[in-house]
Formats: C-alpha cells, sequence, structure tokens
C-alpha cells in the first residue's frame, strides 16, 4: 500500500521538474522512468533532456512556432529494483524486478517486444504531480528492445534508438497515429488472420482502405501524376517486400499494406517513422500532427474558413499566418504600420508558401467545394515553418 508521498514497496516518487516550454498552456508531455533505482536518477535525468533535445529537431516539431505548442515535463520515481519484468512466456529472462510502474514485457503475453506498465498507476502520478499533462512517456530502464503506445502512455525500453522508439510511440498516443506495420508478429513468422483487411475505414489519419483519388483522406498531398495504388500487394499470403518504385523521388501515395495486414490497408508513403522507428514523419503524419498541435500553439487570432473577417496583430508586433486545406486571399497586405510578420498559405495543390506583409490582414478563406470545413487561418506570434516542412 503506497503512503501520501507515493512510496510502498516497489518504490517511491520523488520530484517533478519541467524541462521545457514557455507555459503550461501547451500541450504537455510528462517523462517518467521505471525500473531506475536511486543511484540511477541522474542518467534518467539526462535521458529525459537528450529525448527533448531529439523530439525538436524532428520535423515538423524543428520549427519554432511548432515548438510553441509544447511543454515537457520530468518525473522522478525511484524503483526497489532496476530493469523490468521478462516473462519467459516470450522467450525472456525470467527477471521479475520490483518496479514502481510494473513494467514488463511481452504485455500481450505473446510479443515480447510489446512493454506495457500499470497506466492507471502512471496516469494517478502523473495528474498529481503534473495537473496539466495530456501525453505520457514512460522510459524503462532496459536494454532489452520494445515499446507500446496507447491513448494515455507511450512505454519505450532504453534500448538501442530509443529515442526514435518514443517519437513512434508519441505517434500513437499523442497524435492518433496507426501503426503503418504490415505485419502483426512478423513477415517470417507464419502469422494468419492478417493477409487482406476486411473491415471499414480506419479512423486513423494516415492508413485507409480507400484508394480513390477524389476521397482519398490525404488526396491534397498527392500528385496527379502519382498512380493510386501506388504499390499493390498480389499475394496478401505474405508481406509485400518490393522496394519503393519512387525511392529516387518519393512521393505521397497509397501504398499497400499498413496497420497489421498485408494488403487491403494502405499507408501514405513507402517510409514513415511510423513504419520504420528512425525514419522522419511522412507528410501525411505530419499533418496530422500540426492539426493537433494548431490549438497550442502561439496564436492571438484563429478564423474558421468560411466567412471574411478582419484581425489586426499588435502593431510593432511579429505575426505568422497559417492556412490549413483551403484557398486564401489576403487584402491589402501594405496598409498599415509598425507590423511585420510572414503568411504560410497551404492551398489545395501546394505546399506552403510564403509573403512577407507589414500591415493589418484582410483575409478571405474558401475552399474547394469537395473540402470538409477544417481549415484554419492563425494570426499570431512566432518564427513560422519555413517552406520546406510541409
Amino acid at each position: 500500500m503506497a503512503d501520501v508521498n507515493g512510496a510502498d514497496e516497489n518504490g517511491t516518487v520523488v520530484g517533478a521538474e519541467q524541462i521545457s516550454g514557455i507555459d503550461k498552456k501547451r500541450l504537455n508531455i510528462t517523462i517518467m522512468g521505471d525500473g531506475f533505482v536511486a543511484a540511477e536518477l541522474p542518467g534518467f535525468k539526462a535521458d529525459a533532456a537528450g529525448l527533448v533535445d531529439y523530439l525538436t529537431t524532428l520535423k515538423p516539431f524543428d520549427s519554432d512556432f511548432v515548438q510553441s505548442g509544447l511543454a515537457f515535463h520530468r518525473i522522478d520515481v525511484a524503483s526497489t529494483d532496476s530493469g523490468a519484468a521478462d516473462p519467459v512466456a516470450c522467450g525472456g529472462t525470467g527477471a521479475a524486478p520490483k518496479t514502481y510502474f510494473n513494467s514488463t514485457f511481452c504485455g500481450d503475453g505473446v510479443i515480447r517486444r510489446l512493454v506495457t506498465a500499470d497506466d492507471t498507476r502512471i496516469v494517478t502520478v502523473s495528474d498529481d504531480k503534473v495537473p496539466e499533462t495530456h501525453n505520457r512517456v514512460l522510459l524503462v530502464n532496459s536494454a532489452i528492445y520494445g515499446g507500446s503506445g496507447g491513448s494515455a502512455v507511450a512505454v519505450v525500453s532504453r534500448s538501442g534508438d530509443w529515442h526514435a522508439v518514443v517519437a513512434h510511440e508519441l505517434g500513437h498516443s499523442a497524435f492518433g497515429l496507426a501503426d503503418e506495420y504490415q505485419y502483426y508478429s512478423g513477415c517470417g513468422s507464419g502469422e494468419v488472420g492478417h493477409d487482406t483487411y476486411a473491415g471499414g475505414e480506419p479512423a486513423e489519419a494516415n492508413v485507409t482502405a480507400n484508394t480513390d483519388r477524389k476521397t482519398l483522406k490525404w488526396r491534397r498531398l498527392v500528385a496527379e501524376s502519382t498512380k493510386l495504388p501506388t504499390m499493390i500487394n498480389n499475394d496478401p499470403a505474405t508481406c509485400l517486400l518490393a522496394a519503393d518504385p519512387n525511392a529516387a523521388n518519393p512521393v505521397v501515395g497509397a501504398y499497400d499494406g499498413a496497420r497489421y495486414f498485408h494488403a487491403g490497408l494502405y499507408r501514405g508513403a513507402y517510409s514513415c517513422m511510423m513504419r520504420n522507428a528512425g525514419q522522419p514523419f511522412c507528410a501525411v503524419c505530419q499533418r496530422k500532427i500540426l492539426q493537433t498541435l494548431t490549438p497550442f500553439m502561439e496564436v492571438d487570432y484563429a478564423m474558421q474558413q468560411g466567412a471574411a473577417k478582419n484581425a489586426l496583430v499588435g502593431v510593432g508586433s511579429r505575426g505568422t499566418v497559417i492556412c490549413y486545406n483551403g484557398r486564401a486571399t489576403f487584402d491589402d497586405p501594405t496598409r498599415g504600420a509598425g507590423m511585420e510578420g510572414r503568411v504560410y498559405l497551404r492551398t489545395a495543390d501546394s505546399i506552403f508558401s510564403s509573403i512577407s506583409f507589414v500591415a493589418e490582414i484582410t483575409a478571405t478563406v474558401t475552399a474547394p467545394p469537395d473540402l470538409p470545413p477544417q481549415g484554419i487561418v492563425f494570426f499570431g506570434m512566432g518564427e513560422g515553418l519555413p517552406r520546406s516542412d510541409y
């Protein structure tokens, strides 16, 4: 039974600290550790700081403007024993250390690399120490490869390129992205029940059962010259392992094999962080990340698309305007004085384009008839996104 300070036979909660972020009105990500004894906590603190540095070098997080929507925190927890449970049922060592969050490999009793922990306790501790927490990362002190990502917690072991695995798992827990693996147990595992997907349209933004150019989820990112489907698996009994036909010039398309199925579900890129941890997030995933972070970014005016409205960013300030998923026209871009900034416009048929302005801005936002009303124009502070980011 834990006492009021969070201590029990498995360990104790030591304290919390904010690592980065301007204030707590952001998407707050809290990093916690399990299987670190008290003497190992300095190493955990260094790992947490290094993780934040790594994440903010990845697109689309490498922009100051996007980083303005994030805040990172660390909670130090000392476990009684070092490591994590490793059941023999999945070919593990049988180790069973006492750790505060009960981290274990073989979380489903089948896959050794699936690392899970006591999510309820993780949420309880994070809500107590950092009430603003939206998402949580649990770093497990083990050199065995593994991880998992649910709606509440991304769990990752300290093995190999674990920083990239954290980014992948945050794709699940923070941004609602699906795994883009074309297998569950492995391509050569002889797995059954994963040949051809026959269900409805998945909810996740980065996988689809639909290859119709007019209704594809990420149709705005697909060039007219790109074939759909871009790759097809004609032997669903196994994974499609053919090389990328567009390797010399990668394109967004519809690539067969995703979300644990060999065929029938498609991903937007041949290679992506959600398929191969360590690769960049693809354009489809970056779009979803930006859409999720947008409400947390440093903006002081937001306008839903459709109606013409006026907005004045403070005189003498720097401003940024972003338009997602629509067309926008900016009238009188030289009226007024004392304000400077940039406009980033995501049109229906181009990547972000940029123009400078010194003025009050009047924006009229419209969209093609087949485009859902989800575009947003933002007037706000920040350095903005480079043209190549999206």
